[in-house]
Order: C-alpha cells, then sequence, then structure tokens
C-alpha cells in the first residue's frame, strides 16, 4: 500500500483529486490495522490482569490493567477491575477512586458492570 503515495499521475489532468482519494482510500485501511492491534494488545494485558488478579498478585494485575488503561483511559472495565485489585489489597482509598471513575465512563447498557461498581462502592462506604 506504500505505492499510493508513491504513485504519481502526471499525465492526468485532476493529478492531485486522484492522489487524494487513494490516500482517502489507503488511510482509513492503516487505521483501522493499527485499531485493531492496539485493541489485540489491550486485550492481552487485561487476560494477564485477570490471570494475577484472581491468583491474589494484585499488585501485578495492576500493573497490567494500567499498561492496557494507557490505550483508553476511560475504559470502564479496567477501572472496575483495578478498583477491584485495590480493594482485595486493602486500599480502600485507591479502590474508590478507580470505582468512581469506572462510574463515571460505564456505559448505562451495561447493567451488570454498573451494578457491580455500585455495590462495590457501597461496600466500601459502608466499611466492609
Amino acid at each position: 500500500m506504500d505505492v499510493v503515495f508513491t504513485l504519481k499521475l502526471t499525465h492526468l489532468r485532476n493529478e492531485s483529486f486522484i492522489e487524494l482519494q487513494l490516500a482517502d482510500i489507503y488511510v482509513p485501511e492503516k487505521e483501522k490495522k493499527e485499531k485493531k492491534k492496539k485493541s489485540f494488545n489491550t486485550n492481552r494485558l487485561r487476560e494477564r490482569g485477570n490471570e494475577f488478579l484472581f491468583t491474589g498478585s494484585y499488585d501485578r494485575a495492576i500493573s497490567f490493567y494500567r499498561k492496557a488503561l494507557k490505550e483508553n483511559d476511560r475504559d470502564y472495565k479496567l477501572l472496575f477491575n483495578i478498583g477491584l485489585a485495590y480493594r482485595k489489597k486493602g486500599d480502600k482509598g485507591k479502590a474508590l477512586s478507580y470505582f468512581n471513575k469506572a462510574k463515571k465512563y460505564v456505559e448505562r447498557s451495561d447493567e451488570e458492570v454498573f451494578n457491580k461498581i455500585n455495590a462495590n462502592l457501597q461496600k466500601l462506604r459502608s466499611g466492609e
């Protein structure tokens, strides 16, 4: 696809327009590939974080979740998982902070996560 940018259409009158059209076709494809690659990487990091969370290695879980969060700092599921890891570690302050961030970005259509966030916030506020 690099050919698209080096292709010279000097014999055509509307040279710039045609090159622009070709670039418009190429750029979205490149962006799709990059987005897909980032998504794959984020999912791998999330999975590793989940493995460490389930085995009780909370610091390592948080580390992987934070790396994944660099791709999308509004990923409410990652924010929730970080909050959960901090809660299990006993760090109520950070847990509250991350649960509140997750609540801010959660999609209302994702009722399951929304309810889990609220349940964890309630437990933390009541001292459980």
